[in-house]
């Protein structure tokens, strides 16, 4: 009944605007994406894999990608969890026989791994006819923010502010209160 349990988070769009934003918001994403399987201590069982993917050697890359690993690092220090494996591709520049040339956005690919003490008790994202209320929980303590969100990308434009990760024992303390609610079966559905 013992597994690993997997997920992956990450925010291209939002490190565009923000390179410590779109970091701290890739751990936060694939933790929130794992936190509804049973994990055999909570959030300080989880370790992480960084997957970089910066056109360095740009103009001002070099420094938003130190900004993001920063990020990454004091984020998963603060959470108590570990980064111990990553790769790179440092050189995410296209050049066309015609002379132009593309840079990628710099982001980071974050994949969070766990021990799940029981894969039958993993709580699915389907709700439960009659089984008690619904509660948001506000993840990032930050202000409604719509900079890198799917509405300023159908309005054609990226933004110029992006939510983030403003209290990290405040993401933490949450991720562990519905890991317990998870194991008192106090929780029917999440996502």
């Amino acid at each position: 009944k013992e597994g690993i349990a997997t997920a992956i988070g990450h925010a291209p769009i939002a490190a565009l605007i923000d390179p410590v934003a779109g970091s701290r918001n890739a751990i936060a994403e694939a933790l929130s994406n794992i936190v509804f399987a049973p994990l055999k201590e909570g959030i300080k069982n989880v370790s992480l894999s960084a997957n970089w993917m910066w056109p360095c050697k740009n103009e001002g890359e070099d420094a938003r990608l130190y900004e993001a690993v920063k990020a990454v690092s004091d984020f998963a220090i603060g959470l108590g969890i570990n980064v111990p494996t990553g790769k790179d591709s440092l050189s995410m520049k296209q050049k066309y026989k015609n002379g132009e040339e593309v840079i990628a956005p710099g982001t980071v690919i974050i994949s969070a791994a766990a021990n799940c003490v029981d894969i039958n008790k993993v709580i699915e994202p389907v709700f439960q006819k009659n089984e008690g209320a619904i509660y948001y929980i506000n993840l990032s303590h930050d202000n409604f923010k719509l900079g890198g969100s799917s509405f300023a990308q159908i309005n054609n434009k990226i933004g110029n502010d992006v939510p983030t990760i403003k209290n990290t024992e405040a993401f933490k303390n949450p991720f562990n209160t519905i890991q317990q609610l998870k194991n008192d079966e106090e929780i029917v559905a999440g996502h």
